[in-house]
């Protein structure tokens, strides 16, 4: 503390640095998110592609939850926006080291690793050349590549994961918790 600052003015970089990260990130998100739901809303036609995904042919090929997600399409694509804004306005909560935005900030952060955890499991389900789903028609070559590519992504969320666990366990240090608790 050389800097002549008493305890209670110390401020973590840590903190700032992951809340500064998350606000650009959100902040753009939210931004193509409001333009997302803009084209949407005005240049989709639900019924032609609810008619396209309940078509008998869409039915037998299609997995239901991706059906599911077309025929919600707008509502998936509302949520994910709030949640960007929502994430956004708690990562400014975190630069104030307001502790309800600690402790919120932490579930959002533990709700995205079960989700990229949830992306790597349905990227083997889901997606053509997975087991079953047109797989038969799917040359060798592509499947191999295919294969690759849900390897690498499985490594790729599985980082982001361990990175946002870190955070977690940071977030969740005794002083940590301490900062938060003195503003």
């Amino acid at each position: 503390m050389s800097n002549g600052a008493t305890p209670y003015q110390q401020r973590s970089t840590f903190i700032s640095v992951v809340a500064w990260i998350f606000i650009v990130l959100t902040g753009f998100g939210a931004l193509i998110g409001l333009m997302q739901n803009i084209m949407v809303h005005t240049m989709f036609s639900v019924p032609e592609m609810q008619t396209a995904m309940n078509s008998p042919e869409a039915a037998s090929e299609i997995p239901t939850f991706v059906r599911f997600m077309f025929n919600h399409f707008r509502l998936f694509v509302f949520l994910m926006f709030a949640m960007t804004l929502f994430t956004l306005i708690t990562s400014i909560g975190v630069l104030k080291r307001k502790n309800w935005a600690r402790r919120v900030f932490i579930g959002i952060l533990g709700l995205s690793i079960l989700l990229l955890l949830g992306s790597i499991a349905a990227q083997f389900f889901f997606f053509p050349g997975s087991s079953g789903f047109g797989s038969e028609e799917i040359p060798a070559e592509m499947k191999t590549m295919m294969t690759f590519m849900q390897v690498f992504f499985a490594f790729f969320y599985g980082g982001i994961a361990v990175i946002l666990g870190w955070i977690i366990k940071k977030l969740l240090s005794a002083g940590i918790a301490l900062e938060f608790q003195r503003q």
